[in-house]
This record gives C-alpha cells, sequence and structure tokens, in this order.
C-alpha cells in the first residue's frame, strides 16, 4: 500500500511538474506576444506623433499659401487697374500730341 500511495504521489508530481511547466510555457508565450504588442503600439504612437506633427506643417503651409495667393489676387487687381489707368492716360497724351502736332503743322503751314 505504501509503494502505491509513493507511485501514485510520483505520478501525481510528474502530472503536476508537466501541468506547471506547459502553463509556464504558455504564460511565457503570452507575455512574449503581448510584449512584442506594446513595441507594436509605441511604434504606432510614435508614427501617429510624426504624422501629426507633419499634417500641422501642411495645414500652415496651406494657409500660407492661400494668404500668398490672396495677396497675388488682390495685387493683380491692382495692376490692373493701374495698367487701364495708364492706359487711359497714353491715350489721353496721344490725344493732346496729335492736337499739339496739328496746331504747329498749321502754324507752319501759315508762316
Amino acid at each position: 500500500a505504501q509503494e502505491e500511495l509513493t507511485s501514485a504521489r510520483a505520478t501525481f508530481e510528474a502530472e503536476r511538474r508537466g501541468l506547471s511547466t506547459s502553463t509556464k510555457e504558455q504564460l511565457e508565450t503570452m507575455l512574449k506576444s503581448l510584449e512584442q504588442q506594446k513595441a507594436a503600439a509605441s511604434e504606432l504612437r510614435q508614427q501617429h506623433a510624426m504624422l501629426s506633427d507633419a499634417h500641422g506643417r501642411l495645414e500652415r503651409t496651406h494657409a500660407q499659401a492661400l494668404q500668398e495667393l490672396e495677396s497675388q489676387k488682390v495685387s493683380s487687381s491692382a495692376t490692373e487697374r493701374n495698367a487701364s489707368h495708364l492706359e487711359m492716360r497714353i491715350e489721353g497724351l496721344q490725344g493732346e500730341l496729335r492736337r499739339e502736332k496739328d496746331a504747329f503743322e498749321r502754324f507752319s503751314a501759315s508762316a
């Protein structure tokens, strides 16, 4: 009976160790997996931060480009007004020059 008890106890201990080893291996595998997931999450956070920064720079660049475009539109509009004004002034001066030339020719012909 003592031998059976010792044998049963030995079998029980062997099974417990086997189960313990198996459970330990499973836990170690799960821990490794969690560590890998943690590292991947950290990498994703870093990538997100970089993308967020890049997005902010793009938004600022876009706003600056819009401001420059609006400034160029205003400048272009002013340039068009100035050009139109200059064209009218040139036409007026050409008219005055023709009148002066005609008057000079009449004066020269009468002299």
